[in-house]
């Protein structure tokens, strides 16, 4: 567990590739996950009338965090970027407001550089 102060936290680029190497996601296999991901999301848009999940949100991390056409240039990927996570209010009723965009930043829009 990751102790986050209110007002968030930033880390650096490879904390999120760290992340991913705990569950077995890498430049290799990230594009059998997003395959399936693709699948799964598909399937359950076809038997839910709401397809506003985690999934979706996840398969844009994935795909923003392991861009096919620079598999050869994770170093300089995660040297560009920082991570910021940001605690989730479990009172407010919207808690699926997850942006890939915004967890994985260019280091001038965050606050603080741990």
């Amino acid at each position: 567990a990751i102790a986050i102060p209110p007002d968030g936290i930033s880390k650096p680029g490879q904390f999120l590739y760290d992340l991913f190497n705990g569950l077995q996601i890498n430049f290799t296999t990230a594009p059998l996950v997003l395959e399936v991901l693709d699948k799964t999301i598909l399937a359950l848009s076809m038997q839910l009338s709401s397809t506003r999940t985690f999934l979706p949100a996840l398969q844009n991390l994935i795909y923003v965090a392991f861009p096919p056409h620079f598999a050869t240039q994770m170093a300089v990927i995660s040297q560009r970027y920082r991570v910021h996570l940001q605690p989730v209010d479990a009172k407010k009723k919207n808690t699926n407001r997850f942006d890939p965009g915004e967890a994985f930043v260019p280091p001038s829009r965050t606050k603080n550089w741990n």
